[in-house]
């Protein structure tokens, strides 16, 4: 039994992994060497082993050591340009789950070299002049580098005041459909970044219609791990998120942005027909500021119209009718969100937007029908008038523990979101409708309305009026909905993990008419 046990222990391994980085810039580097030694006398065990691959367009590198007993050990790591490094580490126990386990990051320093005084040619005392030449470069739309598939926005033509929408349609590939979804050959954008930062991705229209074109860098399309699953045991069976990140060029990574735009139509008609709301002026008034940094941002927004049209032409021209709005519609929208993200332990990201609307819809109706003992006329009509506030705010905060904690714990990661949204509507409608024997409504005039839903019929309803119908209605309403969510995911100090989540919903409706 004794040579059975010492076999198995033999037979098990630890791996120890570890990141390498450049201590400034905290990049991955290339061509680096690993060596595994004991820590009592500097001897060789083994090479360990080094991998290198790009993530959020950087380099990362990581090195992997098989530890097959527990002990004191020291890790050589030599990369060209940089200073060799002994790293030392510690293996008191392993476990019997246990198949990886990761120590503290490791940062090299560059070898300082003496830059040289001059350019002069050892041995040559003579100067050669060239004649001058000039180099002509032809910028490409787009290019991979790597898995990453980046396209250059300096090499397309914009209009003046293009948006980043109008930029994005414009990438080979790629498109983008109502409400900001957009695809890169044919597959679903999850996540729109700016700067590598998921700062919009919950309202990617703001950011599409009012992020100028000119400060784009390039636009890059890759996969990544989710967040909830990044730097876990889950990153490798995870599936990966397709993300766009839009990056800037250098003189707007922190800045502030501002438009506004407004108008006012002329509408003809007496003084009369001015104190009909359906026959006010149009107007239109839009507000927008943000202002961005590198691991935040705040926006806030306005807008307020009677156009009753939420469409916006496409590139070639073409409209959506299928959301083309009934009667007319002024709303007043106000709204503000934001942003905070620290070393990507803690994230916090929140909105809140309220709107008003006032729907005002008529419909009028004359008809008449062929019959053999006699035509028969008919008039009707129908209004409405509605009113709905609309409040909604929502909130995601994260937190990230990456490390052990008490020994016992490590790679926490907290997730909660919640939102709440409130309406409040009132509506008013009346109708009516008749058939008369003969076509004599016109002699009842512009207050033929009025005639039709007077309680008492008039003379020439009671003369020429086959049937009468008279509808009101005013309904008032109000809903609630609350809505909670929590994930809490941790992974002892083996391989396994334990993952942990809570929903809780809350919906109030009433309503009476």
């Amino acid at each position: 039994m004794a040579a059975d046990d010492t076999t198995k222990t033999k037979k098990r391994e630890l791996a120890v992994y570890a990141s390498v980085a450049d201590h400034l810039t905290h990049e991955g580097i290339d061509s680096l060497k690993a060596t595994l030694l004991r820590a009592a006398d500097s001897s060789f065990i083994d090479t360990a082993h080094v991998e290198s691959y790009k993530y959020d367009d950087k380099l990362h590198t990581y090195v992997e050591a098989k530890i097959k007993e527990a002990g004191k050990y020291l890790l050589r790591i030599e990369a060209r340009d940089y200073q060799t490094r002994f790293v030392p580490f510690d293996i008191p126990k392993m476990y019997k789950r246990e198949s990886y386990r990761e120590i503290k990051p490791i940062y090299l320093h560059k070898i300082r070299t003496q830059k040289p005084s001059n350019l002069a040619l050892e041995g040559s005392d003579s100067t050669i002049v060239m004649d001058e030449i000039v180099v002509k470069a032809t910028k490409l739309k787009f290019y991979m580098d790597g898995d990453t598939l980046v396209y250059d926005a300096d090499a397309f033509s914009m209009a003046e005041g293009s948006m980043l929408d109008a930029l994005i349609k414009k990438l080979p590939g790629v498109e983008l459909h109502s409400g900001g979804e957009i695809t890169v050959n044919g597959r679903k954008v999850d996540a729109l970044l700016l700067n590598g930062k998921d700062f919009f991705d919950s309202d990617r229209e703001l950011l599409l219609d009012n992020m100028p074109s000119y400060m784009v860098k390039d636009i890059r399309s890759y996969e990544r791990t989710p967040d909830n699953a990044k730097g876990t045991i889950r990153e490798k069976t995870t599936q990966k998120e397709m993300v766009m990140d839009v990056r800037l060029k250098h003189d707007y990574n922190t800045a502030w942005l501002a438009n506004a735009e407004g108008g006012v139509g002329m509408r003809f008609g007496s003084q009369e027909d001015f104190r009909d709301p359906t026959k006010a002026p149009p107007f239109l008034g839009r507000a927008f500021a943000m202002r961005y940094a590198t691991n935040s941002r705040i926006a806030l927004y306005a807008n307020v119209n009677n156009l009753s049209d939420y469409r916006t032409p496409g590139e070639k021209g073409d409209w959506s009718p299928l959301r083309q709005a009934e009667g007319l519609t002024t709303s007043y929208t106000l709204g503000a969100n934001g942003l905070y993200e620290k070393n990507e332990n803690l994230r916090y990201q929140g909105s809140l937007n309220g709107t008003y609307s006032d729907i005002n819809d008529a419909n009028h109706t004359s008809s008449e029908t062929f019959l053999s003992e006699g035509n028969t006329y008919g008039r009707s009509f129908f209004t409405r008038r509605s009113y709905d506030f609309r409040m909604n705010t929502n909130h995601d905060i994260r937190l990230r523990k990456p490390g052990a904690l008490w020994g016992a714990f490590k790679d926490m990661y907290f997730d909660h979101r919640s939102s709440l949204e409130y309406l409040h509507w009132s509506n008013f409608s009346n109708s009516a409708s008749t058939t008369l024997a003969e076509d004599v409504s016109a002699g009842w005039g512009k207050a033929w309305m009025d005639s039709l839903m007077t309680p008492n019929a008039g003379e020439l309803l009671r003369r020429y009026a086959l049937n009468r119908t008279i509808s009101r209605r005013h309904g008032v309403g109000r809903h609630y909905s609350l809505q909670n969510y929590g994930f809490f995911y941790t992974s002892p100090a083996h391989n396994d993990y334990v993952g942990f989540d809570l929903s809780y919903n809350y919906r109030f409706s009433d309503r009476y008419e």
